[in-house]
């Protein structure tokens, strides 16, 4: 609180974002989360922590990049939008250069990890996740819109109970 303060907000809010971010180098991320909350908490200027979530996910993907889906797990979902799951997805598959072929694979298994495993993710959490990978979708296709859209497309094939293709187009759009 003290570093950061007598900032304007959008300063305030970047010296904040690095500074938690960075404990995720020393504990485990979900520390971070932590002391995150403890700071909107005490500043109610802090609201918007979704860039020093991504910022955690990425470090903590980092630390053992085999591990990636266990991060993914661990990822709160009431804290910063969601943009741990972001932060993890966009890490892992930042340097990827994948065929058609793997490309399709690789979209099934994400979709898949939006359900979660070692817990059941509400609808909001699955659509957040869902979103995500539209955005990593933009990183997969080298940016080709169409080709994402259409892998978009297969949330409906994993998820019947509901339609997440919108967050998915979203995500891709926003990329």
């Amino acid at each position: 609180l003290s570093s950061c303060a007598g900032r304007p907000k959008t300063d305030k809010r970047d010296c904040y974002d690095k500074n938690i971010s960075n404990l995720t180098y020393k504990y485990p991320f979900e520390t971070t989360f932590l002391v995150a909350k403890i700071i909107q908490e005490q500043d109610k200027e802090y609201t918007y922590c979704h860039v020093l979530s991504h910022r955690a996910a990425a470090i903590e993907t980092n630390k053992n990049p085999s591990r990636w889906k266990d991060v993914l797990e661990r990822c709160p979902s009431v804290i910063c939008s969601n943009g741990c799951i972001h932060g993890v997805i966009q890490e892992h598959f930042k340097k990827e250069d994948l065929s058609a072929n793997q490309l399709t694979q690789v979209n099934s298994t994400l979709l898949e990890l939006c359900k979660g495993s070692n817990k059941s993710r509400t609808c909001k959490e699955k659509a957040s996740c869902i979103h995500a990978i539209g955005h990593a979708l933009m990183y997969l296709t080298d940016a080709n819109v169409t080709d994402s859209i259409m892998l978009c497309d297969k949330t409906k094939e994993i998820y019947p109970e509901f339609d997440y293709s919108d967050m998915c187009y979203d995500g891709v759009f926003m990329q």
